[in-house]
């Protein structure tokens, strides 16, 4: 027999919440709606769980500020149902049986179909679900799985997660539903409603398996980690390398080029792992083998060069040396301030996008020219690099780099336009007042 939720104050969350206790813990799959009354959790699906007095919401879907509102909105629920349970408790003989989910026992399905309760107690599928069906992006008529009475507010991400229950292989980050075969993607975070789908009876997908994949956060330890070990293994041990000729003097530039690359790869391990925010939880697993052989090859390439004993000094010595290096210096610490500010503006665990603005930070100023100033402290960093060492497989790699980040930019800009309308024009991609 299913919960009355007569006089329950509902109010609106995401898909996925957690809710946490000071000793135990559990998932609690929600359709849109959670309600309360004393002391407990009810969902949308009759699903109850017990609420404990310390607890804490945590949801990696929704903003710090919806999360926020959302405790304290079932703090003064709690509260007022307690109040109300010493005068109103229902005789023992009246009390319905209820079917409780214990904060230690996991949902072992999720489901997202709508249902009421009829006068026998049985549960039948509201008449505003759906029923969609899923297919093959690659061969449009072969069908992958049907679901049946689903509820117009799921999202793509809860199809996602009841294609994977039918099909193992296809796990969720495999999957990308989009509404034609050779459609565009469809965001994680929509639904069928906002898709315009809710008062259609028969819905198709289509989903293209996208291949194994792997985290965005290992590819980028894993192509950064390449760059800071094999450059040292030319400056020492250049006999392996260079045999005899390696016993002739190392120039300070020399020296100071290894300095320079492992400063620059060692910030971008410890931003990876600290500081940057990824939209996207993961990549194609062959992603990994095309940038680790694009990053270690091109080190190896620098590094050969560069720590060869007959390298030559640039040819305006100290002079384009120390100006090669102070601006090598400003452009990381600059690349690392756009970080840091980028960072903050997206909140942890959210997809949430804002119009980034300058700050306090000098190096920040930046955004009121480009768009994407981290690619332009990056160009300018091998720029400088290039200037100190005089190195042609450094030009090589700087310009193979700009290349590639003036396209990221350029993308990044469109897709800002288009999702704000009062987004700066005068800003470039990534040159100021040229590109």
């Amino acid at each position: 027999m299913t919960v009355v939720r007569q006089n329950y104050m509902p109010f609106s969350i995401c898909n996925q919440i957690q809710f946490l206790s000071s000793s135990r813990r559990t998932n609690c799959f929600t359709d849109e709606t959670i309600s309360v009354k004393k002391g407990r959790i009810y969902t949308k699906e009759r699903h109850q769980c017990v609420f404990w007095s310390s607890f804490t919401l945590r949801c990696k879907f929704c903003s710090s500020e919806q999360v926020d509102n959302a405790v304290q909105i079932v703090r003064r629920t709690v509260a007022r149902a307690s109040r109300d349970s010493t005068s109103k408790q229902p005789s023992r003989g009246r009390r319905r049986k209820r079917r409780v989910l214990s904060l230690g026992t996991p949902a072992k399905h999720y489901s997202v179909v709508s249902h009421h309760a009829t006068a026998s107690g049985e549960r039948q599928p509201t008449m505003d679900a759906l029923s969609v069906e899923v297919f093959d992006a690659k061969k449009s008529s072969r069908s992958i799985a049907t679901l049946n009475d689903v509820s117009p507010g799921c999202t793509v991400l809860d199809i996602k997660k009841l294609v994977a229950q039918k099909k193992a292989k296809l796990g969720v980050e495999r999957q990308s539903l989009r509404l034609e075969a050779k459609g565009k993607s469809l965001k994680d975070e929509q639904t069928l409603a906002s898709l315009g789908l809710d008062k259609a009876k028969n819905v198709t997908f289509y989903v293209k398996d996208l291949g194994p994949q792997i985290a965005w956060k290992t590819v980028f330890l894993l192509e950064y980690a390449g760059p800071f070990f094999i450059y040292p293994l030319f400056y020492l041990r250049p006999s392996f390398i260079y045999g005899q000729a390696a016993s002739r003097p190392v120039y300070d530039v020399v020296t100071l080029a290894l300095l320079c690359n492992s400063f620059h790869y060692a910030k971008r391990l410890f931003e990876t792992q600290f500081i940057h925010r990824f939209s996207n939880g993961t990549m194609p697993l062959s992603n990994l083998f095309k940038n680790c052989t694009y990053y270690w090859g091109f080190c190896a390439f620098i590094s050969y060069f560069i720590n060869h004993p007959y390298y030559k000094l640039p040819a305006l010595g100290l002079t384009q040396i120390y100006f090669g290096f102070a601006g090598f210096a400003l452009s990381e610490m600059g690349n690392f301030s756009i970080h840091v500010l980028l960072r903050n503006l997206r909140p942890a665990g959210t997809k949430e996008r804002r119009i980034p603005f300058p700050t306090s930070n000098i190096f920040t100023q930046m955004y009121n020219y480009v768009s994407c100033p981290n690619y332009t402290y990056e160009v300018y960093s091998w720029v400088f690099f290039t200037i100190m060492t005089q190195s042609l497989p450094a030009l090589l790699f700087t310009v193979a780099g700009f290349i590639q980040m003036t396209i990221w930019a350029k993308n990044k800009q469109r897709a800002y336009k288009k999702e704000f309308p009062n987004y700066p024009k005068n800003r470039t991609a990534i040159i100021p007042f040229l590109l």
